[in-house]
């Protein structure tokens, strides 16, 4: 049995994913529900929503379970196994807090995406890694995983907004529904969570915090069918990167600058070879040595007369 195989649904409590997922399955659909668990969701749906519910669960006990309780149930890997049982029509397809653990997700969402009808949606619940209660434990210079929520010890990607919107356009989605599940902390609990690390909270901190999805636990929502984006490298945006790409100019600068250099010096020794050539040259010219000579002289001359 896996960590999840007790989760249940409950319609009073709205701040979850399968609240909120819930809400957006029309009754009598078709659903495809990835990484079902033991199926509790999907009972749900077929019983106070008349849906046709299928389920993808890999753990035996899991699997054992949902074939009780669910339409069909398939013990496929989603990213390397043949998905020959699956129907190609699903009005809805269900990633609950499973892109997380995928080691492809674009390209196994991508796969995915040809079983979903043209107008049928993408659902999904991904834990948000930047959240406050992560951010404070980084500045505690601690990464502590769990064995469920935010950091599962068998997630397999982090993300952050923008990269969970990056996979799911490489994949063919857009979203179009984002309905977030949020934890917020209380202030003073933040307050004394940076007093450990010789920070102060601020109302300039708060309102960054806020502004950057902060509070939000999990991304939840629904995306459509679109055109897959072209993979494109990740930018540079976390510190490492930008310290690193730092380092690489700063390098090449002195490299340059040292090539540079060396230029300017081989071009005085060639300044100074045709120098000496020059000297030399002159040195032992007939006109130099006839004018040594009759310095000498002149000079042995201004000595007798200061003699006499």
């Amino acid at each position: 049995m896996s960590n999840y195989s007790d989760s249940s649904f409950s319609k009073d409590d709205p701040n979850t994913p399968w609240y909120k997922i819930f809400k957006l399955i029309e009754p009598e659909s078709k659903v495809l529900d990835v990484g079902c668990s033991s199926g509790n969701f999907g009972e749900v749906l077929i019983k106070e929503k008349k849906c046709i519910v299928h389920g993808i669960e890999i753990d035996e006990g899991d699997f054992k379970k949902a074939k009780q309780k669910l339409t069909k149930v398939f013990d496929y890997n989603v990213e390397t196994d043949e998905l020959d049982g699956l129907d190609n029509d699903y009005d809805f397809i269900f990633f609950g807090d499973v892109i997380e653990h995928l080691v492809w997700p674009a390209g196994t969402l991508a796969r995915i995406r040809s079983y979903l009808k043209d107008d049928g949606k993408l659902l999904f619940s991904v834990p948000n890694m930047t959240n406050i209660l992560v951010r404070l434990m980084l500045l505690q210079g601690k990464f502590e995983y769990g064995r469920t929520g935010l950091l599962d010890q068998t997630h397999l990607h982090y993300y952050d907004y923008d990269f969970l919107q990056n996979v799911l356009n490489q994949a063919g989605f857009e979203i179009e529904i984002l309905d977030p599940i949020k934890k917020d902390l209380p202030d003073k609990v933040i307050t004394a969570e940076l007093a450990k690390v010789g920070l102060k909270s601020t109302k300039k901190f708060e309102d960054y915090t806020r502004s950057t999805q902060a509070s939000i636990y999990q991304f939840v929502g629904q995306a459509k069918k679109a055109n897959p984006a072209r993979s494109r490298p990740l930018e540079i945006s976390s510190p490492i990167d930008v310290f690193q790409e730092y380092m690489d100019a700063t390098e090449a600068h002195y490299e340059a600058e040292m090539e540079h250099l060396k230029a300017n010096l081989q071009n005085l020794e060639k300044q100074n070879h045709l120098l000496q050539a020059r000297l030399s040259r002159i040195t032992n010219s007939i006109v130099w040595k006839t004018a040594v000579k009759a310095r000498r002289a002149q000079k042995r001359v201004l000595h007798r007369k200061n003699e006499s």
